[in-house]
This record gives C-alpha cells, sequence and structure tokens, in this order.
C-alpha cells in the first residue's frame, strides 16, 4: 500500500470479501513501481484435492 490513509478502506475490502477465510496479512507502505497503483496483493493458495 502506498499510503497509510488508504489502510481503513484497504481493511474493510479485506474483511468483507474474506471475512470467512480470515487469512494471515501483513501491510506495508511502501513506493510501488507505477504511480496509479495504491495496492499490491500477493496471494498463495492451497487447492484441496478431495
Amino acid at each position: 500500500m502506498t499510503s497509510r490513509d488508504d489502510a481503513r478502506a484497504v481493511l474493510d475490502v479485506r474483511g468483507a470479501v474474506l471475512a470467512g477465510i480470515r487469512p494471515a496479512a501483513t501491510m506495508l507502505i511502501a513506493g510501488l513501481i507505477e504511480p496509479e497503483m495504491k495496492v499490491e496483493i500477493e496471494v498463495t493458495a492451497l487447492r484441496d484435492q478431495g
């Protein structure tokens, strides 16, 4: 995330979308490559083979 000012909005959306999953999350404030980018999301998933 590029601005601490966006943290509440990001947390609200994350909570609404992922409430049932409750994934681990870490937030960092950092510059991104393109100025129009506001949030970077990295995902690692496990697919159930059953």
